[in-house]
């Protein structure tokens, strides 16, 4: 259960990770 619940945080972080990323890509910052 507990092996679940942390590949699902560590996949929340890496979404999190790409979607700012994609967002200082498209501004520049």
């Amino acid at each position: 259960m507990q092996c679940i619940l942390q590949r699902a945080a560590v996949f929340k972080i890496a979404y999190f990770v790409k979607k700012k990323r994609e967002v200082v890509t498209k501004y520049n910052i």
